[in-house]
């Protein structure tokens, strides 16, 4: 008997790869749509490029698809007209996505590895790619793509502004499907099925509803032996909906036949199982919250937040011009964001609120706001920023375009820049612009209202 329930762990490992990525396809098309469209993985052509008007019409017009189908044809139009935009990588990455949603396995890998000739360390792309590598059998390539996602992991950033939680759930996402790419090639080794079946584990600990993983866990359990934990790995895989569904439950309907148990009580053995998910989803759920109330801890009031006059009374702004009174080329105006009070009113609260998340645990990180104006706001160069103490020079780690529920005057546009090290704020700042051989500077003086515990 148990010879033959080790055939069957077999067969169902046999029949994991092609049901673990049907499943994946079926995990909230919607949901991942939305997730995408907030990605913290920005453009590579975002400061400083120019922009031919035919180009931003049909970037904007991508960016605006939403089903995978028509987003695919609104891009690859888009790359067929401009070849040499500084936002190729961005839309292979995307219709990359696209491409996965519907089941297209060569057109996801070609427009992946066109992405990452600059988005080289996009976790989504790297972990998403070691698990089709893996469903298909290329274990060399899994293994590959395996190491660099778990390097991109440790050096991976959340883009300024995009909600902590998000980035959280995204990351999770990214983890467990290394860790499911990984058990997959293990199984298939000689000696390795409890090295795959602690991955596995682990995965489904990041992913409650992660089917496929229950799928495979349970077939790995099978091929070890251990039939009361693979009973509860295909019951929870056949709670989740989907193909893997169907599959976990006919596994479940044999392993009883065969034991001789009645197979009526196979449903109530699933609804305990999805039970368990719901309860682990949960307590996953209720970490991330405790985590937002720490980062949004002692959050201020944003009443009685001062008018652009009062910020530029008490020089909470710094500005630097280029051009004249006849022609103003360039106006950058920079509001320090750390202060609680300042930095939610400049942005808004719900906005400062989610940009709270990039000083989280990096107490020697500091955010600016950039407001530009002018004539020419489309050559600002972020990169031509840096700031300077003493003998300390800080250049920018981390930017991206911001929105504000207020409204400034002749502020056209607005960024979030970072920098990082130890700055005195009971001292200057010299923030520095070159442009050619030209470098326009000005010092930046934080009013002592707003020094650390003064809000």
């Amino acid at each position: 008997m148990k010879k033959l329930y080790l055939v069957f762990g077999f067969v169902v490992l046999a029949l994991v790869v092609s049901a673990a990525l049907a499943k994946w396809r079926e995990r909230g098309q919607e949901a991942l749509i939305q997730s995408e469209r907030q990605s913290p993985y920005r453009p590579p052509r975002v400061f400083g490029q120019a922009w031919l008007d035919e180009e931003a019409d049909s970037w904007n017009r991508f960016l605006t698809t939403v089903s995978p189908r028509e987003r695919i044809q609104s891009g690859l139009r888009f790359l067929d007209r401009y070849p040499s935009s500084g936002l190729t990588s961005f839309v292979h990455r995307e219709v990359a996505l696209s491409y996965y949603q519907i089941g297209d396995d060569e057109n996801f890998v070609s427009h992946s590895e066109l992405a990452l000739a600059e988005l080289n360390h996009d976790v989504v792309i790297l972990s998403t790619l070691a698990r089709v590598h893996a469903e298909r059998g290329d274990s060399e390539a899994a293994r590959g793509r395996v190491r660099e996602g778990r390097a991109a992991l440790l050096v991976s950033e959340k883009g300024l502004g995009f909600p902590l939680d998000q980035w959280t759930f995204q990351i999770n996402q990214a983890r467990a499907d290394l860790d499911f790419a990984e058990a997959t090639g293990l199984l298939s080794a000689a000696g390795r099925t409890d090295d795959a079946v602690a991955l596995l584990e682990n995965a489904i600990g990041l992913d409650p509803d992660f089917g496929s993983a229950h799928l495979m866990l349970g077939s790995a359990e099978v091929k070890r032996g251990d039939l009361a934990s693979a009973i509860e790995s295909y019951a929870r895989a056949a709670s989740v909906g989907g193909s893997v569904s169907e599959s976990a439950r006919e596994q479940l309907v044999r392993i009883f036949e065969q034991a001789g148990k009645n197979t009526g009580d196979v449903e109530g053995v699933i609804q305990v199982q999805a039970v368990r998910i719901e309860t682990s989803l949960a307590r996953n759920e209720a970490e991330v919250q405790r985590l937002m109330a720490r980062v949004s801890s002692a959050w201020p009031s944003v009443t009685g937040c001062p008018s652009w006059d009062d910020l530029m009374e008490e020089e909470s702004v710094t500005r630097l011009e280029q051009g004249n009174q006849a022609r103003l080329r360039l106006a950058m105006s920079f509001v320090y964001l750390n202060p609680r009070h300042l930095g939610a009113c400049v942005l808004g609260a719900a906005r400062y609120q989610a940009s709270r998340g990039d000083l989280y645990g990096k107490p020697n990180r500091h955010l600016f706001w950039v407001g530009l104006g002018g004539d020419s706001i489309e050559e600002f160069d972020a990169g031509s920023i840096y700031m300077v103490q003493g003998n300390k020079r800080f250049d920018i780690s981390s930017r991206a375009w911001t929105r504000g529920d207020r409204t400034f005057p002749d502020i056209q546009a607005a960024a979030i820049v970072s920098f990082e090290g130890e700055m005195d704020f009971t001292e200057p700042v010299t923030i520095f612009y070159t442009s050619g051989a030209v470098a326009y500077s000005n010092e930046y003086w934080l009013p002592a209202r707003y020094f650390p515990g003064s809000n």
